[in-house]
């Protein structure tokens, strides 16, 4: 009687420690990745639709296990529920931007970890308290990298002033210094010309009062 019970919750269990080892996973990796939003799409976000989805496919493979070929089964029904994701992820592209990039490698370590370790761990699963420790560990490596987002504020703000004075130009380097050079140079140029321009000549042959053209005739 005691068996008969405890048979029913292995494939669960084993789901929910499949899920919990590739939740871990896949949180890791999305810390490098930028998410299309900070608040939505992070390691805790991700950490929690592993387990539910460990939780469906545990229905699943309670359903399936008894069958020859339930490992194949169990594995067509994830790929397509990866597929399925692919699609929606490709569609929310038009309104968020990098959600391709962020949620399908996730979704691949997710779906891949579940289809494959299901199977594989349902002997060790046996034990209650593994799969309960397992998901433990998820759920504490999400919460405490729920924060981490790549968005530096929250805040609109302008890029600082940049200090020119301290700004080092080597000799020779072209443009930055180009417009200063040529105003020095237009100014020099002026103080030469008004040093080398002799004082204005007054004609000798006019008389008080008349002008020099008075003076020719």
């Amino acid at each position: 009687m005691h068996d008969a019970r405890r048979k029913p919750q292995a494939p669960m269990r084993a789901a929910l420690l499949a899920g919990a080892i590739a939740s871990v996973v896949a949180a890791l990796v999305s810390l490098p990745l930028r998410s299309p939003h900070d608040g939505l799409l992070n390691a805790g976000s991700v950490t929690t639709g592993a387990l539910v989805l460990a939780l469906a496919a545990g229905y699943l493979w309670r359903a399936l296990s008894e069958r020859a070929n339930a490992p194949s089964l169990f594995a067509a029904a994830m790929g397509a529920g990866f597929l399925a994701w692919v699609s929606a992820a490709f569609a929310a592209e038009t309104q968020l931007a990098r959600m391709v990039s962020f949620t399908v490698p996730l979704a691949a370590i997710v779906f891949g970890g579940v289809a494959l370790l299901t199977p594989m761990l349902a002997p060790i699963a046996s034990r209650r308290w593994v799969a309960l420790a397992a998901v433990a560990v998820a759920v504490a490596v999400g919460a405490a990298f729920a924060g981490n987002g790549d968005a530096e504020s929250g805040r609109l703000e302008l890029p600082p002033r940049a200090d020119y004075s301290r700004v080092h130009i080597r000799r020779g380097s072209g443009a930055p210094n180009a417009i200063p050079n040529a105003i020095n140079a237009r100014h020099r140029r002026a103080g030469r010309l008004a040093r080398q321009t002799p004082p204005p000549v007054t004609s000798l042959g006019c008389g008080r009062g008349r002008s020099p053209a008075g003076a020719s005739r």
